[in-house]
Protein backbone atom coordinates (compact mmCIF):
# COMPACT_ATOMS: atom_id res chain seq x y z
CA UNK A 1 0.00 0.00 0.00
CA UNK A 2 2.88 2.58 1.13
CA UNK A 3 4.49 1.44 -2.29
CA UNK A 4 1.48 2.44 -4.51
CA UNK A 5 0.89 5.49 -2.45
CA UNK A 6 4.52 6.48 -2.98
CA UNK A 7 4.13 5.25 -6.39
CA UNK A 8 0.63 7.69 -7.15
CA UNK A 9 2.61 10.86 -5.83
CA UNK A 10 5.05 10.77 -7.67
CA UNK A 11 3.02 10.18 -10.97
CA UNK A 12 0.93 13.31 -9.82
CA UNK A 13 4.32 15.26 -9.04
CA UNK A 14 5.44 14.45 -12.86
CA UNK A 15 2.31 15.67 -14.40
CA UNK A 16 1.14 18.69 -12.13
CA UNK A 17 4.39 19.39 -10.93
CA UNK A 18 3.13 19.68 -7.26
CA UNK A 19 3.98 17.78 -4.15
CA UNK A 20 0.81 15.91 -3.23
CA UNK A 21 0.45 14.53 1.02
CA UNK A 22 -1.26 11.57 1.87
CA UNK A 23 -2.24 10.97 5.29
CA UNK A 24 -4.27 8.15 5.25
CA UNK A 25 -5.38 5.43 3.70
CA UNK A 26 -8.78 6.69 2.93
CA UNK A 27 -7.08 9.78 1.36
CA UNK A 28 -4.97 7.56 -0.93
CA UNK A 29 -7.82 6.04 -2.03
CA UNK A 30 -10.03 8.93 -3.21
CA UNK A 31 -6.77 10.65 -4.58
CA UNK A 32 -6.54 7.16 -6.62
CA UNK A 33 -10.08 7.56 -8.23
CA UNK A 34 -9.28 11.69 -9.05
CA UNK A 35 -6.07 10.23 -10.69
CA UNK A 36 -7.82 7.77 -12.97
CA UNK A 37 -10.30 10.48 -13.75
CA UNK A 38 -8.35 12.70 -14.98
CA UNK A 39 -6.28 10.35 -16.62
CA UNK A 40 -9.49 9.27 -18.75
CA UNK A 41 -10.10 12.85 -18.98
CA UNK A 42 -7.09 13.66 -20.35
CA UNK A 43 -7.05 10.63 -22.91
CA UNK A 44 -10.89 11.76 -23.94
CA UNK A 45 -9.69 15.28 -24.74
CA UNK A 46 -6.42 14.18 -26.46
CA UNK A 47 -8.54 11.66 -28.93
CA UNK A 48 -10.83 14.32 -29.58
CA UNK A 49 -7.78 16.31 -30.60
CA UNK A 50 -6.65 13.52 -32.57
CA UNK A 51 -9.82 13.16 -34.40
CA UNK A 52 -10.18 16.81 -35.09
CA UNK A 53 -6.37 16.99 -36.85
CA UNK A 54 -7.68 13.95 -38.78
CA UNK A 55 -11.32 15.39 -39.72
CA UNK A 56 -9.16 18.69 -40.36
CA UNK A 57 -7.00 16.60 -42.77
CA UNK A 58 -9.37 14.68 -44.71
CA UNK A 59 -11.68 18.14 -45.09
CA UNK A 60 -8.48 19.44 -46.69
CA UNK A 61 -7.72 16.44 -48.88
CA UNK A 62 -11.53 16.20 -50.46
CA UNK A 63 -11.45 19.78 -50.70
CA UNK A 64 -14.35 22.54 -50.33
CA UNK A 65 -17.08 21.00 -52.32
CA UNK A 66 -16.73 16.77 -51.49
CA UNK A 67 -18.61 14.45 -52.66
CA UNK A 68 -21.67 13.39 -50.39
CA UNK A 69 -19.80 10.01 -49.74
CA UNK A 70 -16.48 11.62 -48.69
CA UNK A 71 -19.09 14.38 -46.16
CA UNK A 72 -20.29 10.78 -44.85
CA UNK A 73 -16.21 9.67 -44.14
CA UNK A 74 -15.81 13.09 -42.49
CA UNK A 75 -18.94 13.17 -40.44
CA UNK A 76 -18.10 9.44 -39.19
CA UNK A 77 -14.72 10.38 -38.06
CA UNK A 78 -15.98 13.50 -36.42
CA UNK A 79 -18.97 11.26 -34.35
CA UNK A 80 -15.51 8.72 -33.59
CA UNK A 81 -18.09 5.85 -34.39
CA UNK A 82 -16.15 2.75 -36.18
CA UNK A 83 -19.31 1.43 -37.60
CA UNK A 84 -20.20 4.51 -39.84
CA UNK A 85 -16.57 5.01 -40.59
CA UNK A 86 -16.46 1.36 -41.94
CA UNK A 87 -19.87 1.83 -43.72
CA UNK A 88 -18.77 5.45 -45.50
CA UNK A 89 -15.36 3.84 -46.46
CA UNK A 90 -16.77 0.96 -48.49
CA UNK A 91 -19.52 3.39 -49.87
CA UNK A 92 -16.57 5.87 -51.39
CA UNK A 93 -15.03 2.80 -52.88
CA UNK A 94 -18.39 1.71 -54.51
CA UNK A 95 -18.75 5.63 -55.73
CA UNK A 96 -14.64 5.96 -57.25
CA UNK A 97 -15.23 2.48 -58.87
CA UNK A 98 -18.48 3.86 -60.54
CA UNK A 99 -16.87 7.11 -61.29
CA UNK A 100 -13.94 5.38 -63.30
CA UNK A 101 -16.39 3.15 -65.03
CA UNK A 102 -18.41 6.02 -65.97
CA UNK A 103 -14.72 7.68 -67.30
CA UNK A 104 -14.03 4.65 -69.17
CA UNK A 105 -17.43 4.65 -71.00
CA UNK A 106 -17.39 8.15 -71.74
CA UNK A 107 -14.45 7.05 -73.85
CA UNK A 108 -15.76 3.99 -75.50
CA UNK A 109 -18.87 6.28 -76.58
CA UNK A 110 -16.53 9.10 -77.93
CA UNK A 111 -14.76 6.88 -80.16
CA UNK A 112 -17.96 5.10 -81.02
CA UNK A 113 -19.40 8.66 -81.87
CA UNK A 114 -16.35 8.87 -84.18
CA UNK A 115 -16.08 5.37 -85.37
CA UNK A 116 -19.17 4.00 -85.53
CA UNK A 117 -21.90 6.56 -84.92
CA UNK A 118 -25.08 4.04 -86.03
CA UNK A 119 -23.76 1.84 -83.53
CA UNK A 120 -23.76 4.07 -80.64
CA UNK A 121 -27.54 5.68 -81.39
CA UNK A 122 -28.71 1.80 -81.41
CA UNK A 123 -26.99 1.17 -78.18
CA UNK A 124 -28.39 4.60 -76.65
CA UNK A 125 -31.76 3.83 -78.00
CA UNK A 126 -31.72 -0.07 -76.25
CA UNK A 127 -30.08 1.19 -73.34
CA UNK A 128 -33.53 0.29 -71.25
CA UNK A 129 -34.24 -2.99 -72.86
CA UNK A 130 -33.85 -6.26 -70.35
CA UNK A 131 -31.39 -8.14 -72.22
CA UNK A 132 -29.34 -5.58 -73.22
CA UNK A 133 -26.26 -6.71 -71.09
CA UNK A 134 -26.35 -10.07 -72.39
CA UNK A 135 -26.39 -9.03 -76.25
CA UNK A 136 -23.41 -6.56 -75.43
CA UNK A 137 -21.41 -10.00 -73.98
CA UNK A 138 -21.11 -10.44 -77.57
CA UNK A 139 -20.67 -7.24 -79.31
CA UNK A 140 -17.38 -8.13 -80.10
CA UNK A 141 -18.40 -11.32 -82.50
CA UNK A 142 -21.67 -9.56 -83.77
CA UNK A 143 -19.11 -6.42 -84.87
CA UNK A 144 -17.02 -8.65 -86.65
CA UNK A 145 -19.94 -10.75 -88.40
CA UNK A 146 -21.26 -7.73 -89.34
CA UNK A 147 -18.43 -6.24 -91.18
CA UNK A 148 -17.82 -9.46 -92.62
CA UNK A 149 -20.95 -9.14 -94.02
CA UNK A 150 -20.56 -5.87 -95.23
CA UNK A 151 -17.80 -7.61 -97.44
CA UNK A 152 -19.50 -10.47 -98.46
CA UNK A 153 -22.32 -8.03 -99.78
CA UNK A 154 -19.99 -5.83 -101.71
CA UNK A 155 -18.04 -8.28 -103.65
CA UNK A 156 -21.08 -9.42 -104.77
CA UNK A 157 -22.10 -5.59 -106.34
CA UNK A 158 -23.37 -6.17 -109.66
CA UNK A 159 -20.56 -5.53 -112.64
CA UNK A 160 -18.03 -6.03 -110.11
CA UNK A 161 -15.90 -8.70 -111.48
CA UNK A 162 -16.34 -7.20 -115.50
CA UNK A 163 -14.79 -3.92 -113.31
CA UNK A 164 -11.87 -5.65 -111.56
CA UNK A 165 -11.66 -7.32 -114.88
CA UNK A 166 -11.09 -4.22 -116.89
CA UNK A 167 -8.92 -2.69 -113.93
CA UNK A 168 -6.48 -5.91 -114.45
CA UNK A 169 -6.51 -5.73 -118.72
CA UNK A 170 -5.46 -2.16 -118.23
CA UNK A 171 -2.60 -2.52 -115.08
CA UNK A 172 -0.84 -5.06 -117.30
CA UNK A 173 -1.23 -3.14 -120.05
CA UNK A 174 0.79 -0.29 -118.39
CA UNK A 175 2.98 -2.68 -117.15
CA UNK A 176 3.96 -3.71 -120.44
CA UNK A 177 4.57 -0.48 -121.87
CA UNK A 178 6.30 0.52 -118.89
CA UNK A 179 8.90 -2.24 -119.04
CA UNK A 180 8.77 -1.70 -122.61
CA UNK A 181 9.92 2.35 -121.81
CA UNK A 182 12.25 1.06 -119.39
CA UNK A 183 14.16 -1.08 -121.25
CA UNK A 184 14.86 1.40 -123.89
CA UNK A 185 15.29 3.75 -121.70
CA UNK A 186 18.37 1.81 -120.03
CA UNK A 187 19.18 0.69 -123.43
CA UNK A 188 20.36 4.55 -124.57
CA UNK A 189 21.91 5.19 -120.62
CA UNK A 190 24.05 2.23 -121.38
CA UNK A 191 25.15 3.13 -124.91
CA UNK A 192 25.69 7.18 -123.87
CA UNK A 193 28.17 6.10 -120.91
CA UNK A 194 30.05 3.64 -123.48
CA UNK A 195 30.65 6.01 -126.20
CA UNK A 196 33.54 8.27 -126.82
CA UNK A 197 34.59 11.68 -126.29
CA UNK A 198 34.48 12.24 -130.21
CA UNK A 199 31.37 10.46 -130.79
CA UNK A 200 29.66 12.53 -127.76
CA UNK A 201 31.11 15.75 -129.90
CA UNK A 202 29.50 14.80 -133.07
CA UNK A 203 25.79 14.55 -131.57
CA UNK A 204 26.09 17.57 -129.82
CA UNK A 205 27.75 19.17 -133.05
CA UNK A 206 24.10 17.68 -134.69
CA UNK A 207 21.70 18.88 -132.23
CA UNK A 208 23.46 22.85 -132.52
CA UNK A 209 23.66 22.78 -136.39
CA UNK A 210 19.98 21.65 -136.77
CA UNK A 211 19.15 24.23 -134.31
CA UNK A 212 21.38 27.00 -136.58
CA UNK A 213 18.70 25.84 -139.63
CA UNK A 214 15.93 27.54 -137.53
CA UNK A 215 12.91 27.33 -140.24
CA UNK A 216 15.47 26.86 -142.81
CA UNK A 217 15.30 29.90 -144.87
CA UNK A 218 18.33 31.74 -143.68
CA UNK A 219 21.14 32.29 -146.47
CA UNK A 220 23.29 30.09 -144.30
CA UNK A 221 20.88 27.00 -143.91
CA UNK A 222 21.63 24.99 -146.84
CA UNK A 223 25.06 25.10 -144.84
CA UNK A 224 24.13 23.88 -141.56
CA UNK A 225 22.30 20.93 -143.12
CA UNK A 226 25.32 19.67 -144.74
CA UNK A 227 27.10 20.31 -141.22
CA UNK A 228 24.60 18.48 -139.71
CA UNK A 229 24.62 15.56 -142.45
CA UNK A 230 28.44 15.15 -141.50
CA UNK A 231 28.12 15.14 -138.06
CA UNK A 232 25.08 12.86 -137.67
CA UNK A 233 27.42 10.22 -140.31
CA UNK A 234 29.93 10.14 -137.50
CA UNK A 235 27.50 9.96 -134.61
CA UNK A 236 25.13 7.44 -136.38
CA UNK A 237 27.88 5.21 -136.94
CA UNK A 238 29.21 5.06 -133.32
CA UNK A 239 24.92 4.34 -132.25
CA UNK A 240 24.53 1.80 -134.87
CA UNK A 241 27.84 0.16 -133.54
CA UNK A 242 26.98 0.06 -129.85
CA UNK A 243 23.15 -0.76 -130.36
CA UNK A 244 24.40 -4.04 -132.09
CA UNK A 245 26.16 -5.12 -129.09
CA UNK A 246 22.73 -5.66 -127.35
CA UNK A 247 20.90 -8.97 -127.49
Amino acid sequence: MVAACNDLKDTLYRSARRQVIVRSVDEAESLSHAASAITLELQRRSARAELARVTDSLSNAFGPAPAPEARTIIDSVHAASRERLSDAVSAYARAQQQQREYEECQVIKQRLRAEAPALLDELVARADEPDIAVRLETIHEAWHWRRAHDWVEKQRAPGLEARLSSELDATTADISSLTSRLAAERAWMSCLQRMSASEVTALQSYRDHIRSVGKGTGKDAERFRQAARMAMREAQSAVLTRLSEFP
